[in-house]
């Protein structure tokens, strides 16, 4: 018919996994563009590798990527478990790896100061916690 479909106007905020998402040429989702979305106007057989620090700023301020650590936080922060257990499955789920004890230490560390100094819920403080898993290197990169 001509008309821009409404779905076209709400690329930022579809829930949807990138692979299976079509993708009209002029309302690329800006999450994507970001991390180095390929040209919709030409076939693309091998993506381009970069990492600019709009990609790690948007990790650090994107709306969604702070509703995503907040569900999370929400998910593991049960009142009773202690932190050092709710940070050893952090690690595991988000970097796919065991919490060092320096880990621990820096993470639990974060965590109690956020609570204590800062006047934080401990939920809160996860879900910061979780943003910062979320924003590291280790976690953009697949080895």
């Amino acid at each position: 018919s001509g008309k821009r479909h409404a779905s076209l106007g709400q690329t930022g905020e579809l829930r949807q996994r990138s692979i299976y998402m079509p993708i009209a040429r002029g309302a690329v989702p800006p999450s994507l563009s970001v991390f180095d979305f390929p040209n919709p106007d030409l076939v693309t057989g091998t993506r381009s590798v970069t990492t600019v620090p709009a990609q790690a700023l948007f990790m650090m301020n994107s709306p969604f990527v702070r509703e995503m650590a907040k569900a999370l936080s929400l998910r593991v922060a049960d009142e009773g478990r202690p932190t050092e257990e709710i940070i050893k499955q952090l690690y595991a789920e988000i970097l796919i790896r065991k919490a060092d004890t320096g880990d621990l230490a820096m993470a639990d560390d974060y965590i109690s100061q956020l609570v204590d100094r800062d006047g934080k819920s401990r939920q809160e403080a996860i879900a910061s916690f979780v943003q910062i898993l979320f924003s590291s290197t280790e976690f953009r990169f697949v080895e």
